[in-house]
């Protein structure tokens, strides 16, 4: 069965793929492959992945950026890091240093990667660091600190989070009306359809996130609806389409898994890693054979992201591969396509690394790109709530 499914799946992807080394669009990694990021400047964010313009076919126009903030960014206000429990504490307080020094940096896609990693730590001031985000100049961070809010549920952030619905940037009105809904809101039912209904593809890919976090709740009983309704929509641009159809594996659609087969056939290879995405969530036996499929594909940063997908089913020779890629170098000796290669490669180690890869995690986390540290942050975290998890111990 599983062989049938696999032939199916390399039949998606021969059929639907073209020139496989090409990318459509710059793209950054968000440091989770698992949550794709619009970001307030138009263009997909994933974390870790340095804006790529060497490989792009086709001249992509991305909506108009805010104006500048000639204001810089405050450093963090932060108190003495938590003890670390004993085991594992070397990178516990390692991973924590950088995403407060991110946080703290000047570059803005940097802080909102710091902002988007909080969400998933455990640390008892996380939630007032964050709330340190919501005021930050940059419209991309404040997006990032009021989606973490929300995630964290964190009722004290209420006010900051009532002021961002005045904010100047409608995106940042729409993460805040997000948070303020986690926290138990009831005003934003329609605030969706408004958005969903725009021109604006950024706005339009950011509310098909949020829907795909929001999922049916009772506050909510429509948000497989409003996706399908965009998904379907005559003449929608791809990447709206690609953020729907993650969005709806999100909320565990089994329909949506056919057309993120034939997603991860394309020819853009951003195109097949959001689809990579999307497969993660579905728990089925084609997903599964599409992304052992994708651990062949000619580029190796769609390698790396198939077997971060995989996680627990990866095996050896994948986790291998990763710990190889920790330190790769790329032949032309370009250091974007290092930082983003080496990024992919720690943050599969994240998701599949044994208790021996906290070695390459840390060495990642001393890494001369920032790109590198913040995604080995974001690995940190996530194998050491793995580890706690499996050990019943505290974690990150």
């Amino acid at each position: 069965m599983i062989f049938a499914n696999k032939v199916k799946s390399c039949y998606y992807y021969s059929k639907h793929r073209k020139a496989v080394q090409t990318m459509r669009m710059p793209i950054i990694v968000l440091l989770t492959l698992g949550i794709m990021l619009t970001g307030c400047d138009g263009r997909r964010r994933m974390m870790s992945l340095p804006p790529n313009n060497t490989r792009t076919p086709e001249k992509v126009t991305p909506a108009p950026a805010p104006a500048p903030v000639k204001a810089q960014p405050q450093k963090l206000q932060t108190k003495t890091a938590p003890t670390a429990p004993n085991q594992n504490a070397r990178l516990h307080n390692r991973a924590r240093q950088v995403i407060l020094e991110a946080a703290g940096g000047n570059d803005p896609a940097v802080r909102s990667h710091a902002y988007e990693i909080m969400a998933q730590m455990r640390d008892y001031d996380i939630p007032q660091l964050v709330r340190q985000g919501l005021a930050d100049p940059s419209p991309a961070v404040r997006f990032a600190a009021a989606i973490a809010a929300g995630d964290l549920t964190d009722y004290a952030a209420r006010p900051m989070l009532e002021r961002l619905l005045r904010d100047s940037n409608p995106s940042v009105k729409l993460a805040a009306a997000y948070a303020l809904e986690k926290l138990g809101d009831k005003r934003f039912g329609k605030w969706y359809d408004y958005v969903l209904d725009s021109d604006d593809t950024a706005l339009v890919s950011q509310a098909c996130i949020l829907l795909g976090k929001l999922g049916n709740t009772s506050l909510r009983t429509d948000s497989k609806e409003k996706l399908w309704r965009i998904l379907e929509k005559k003449n929608q641009h791809a990447p709206v389409k690609l953020q729907a159809a993650e969005a709806l594996a999100r909320l565990s659609e089994d329909k949506i898994t056919r057309r993120l087969l034939a997603f991860a056939g394309s020819g853009y290879a951003d195109d097949r890693l959001l689809a990579i995405n999307g497969l993660e969530l579905i728990d089925g036996p084609e997903s599964y054979a599409m992304l052992t499929v994708l651990l062949d594909d000619p580029q190796i940063e769609v390698q790396l992201a198939a077997i971060r997908a995989l996680g627990g089913n990866a095996g050896d020779a994948e986790r291998q591969l990763a710990r190889q890629s920790v330190e790769y170098k790329d032949p032309e000796s370009d250091d974007i396509a290092t930082a983003r290669v080496r990024g992919l490669a720690v943050l599969a180690l994240g998701k599949t690394g044994l208790a021996e890869d906290e070695t390459y995690i840390m060495q990642a986390l001393n890494d001369n790109f920032d790109y590198v540290r913040t995604a080995a942050a974001k690995a940190a975290v996530e194998w050491l709530n793995r580890q706690a998890n499996q050990n019943n111990i505290s974690g990150m």
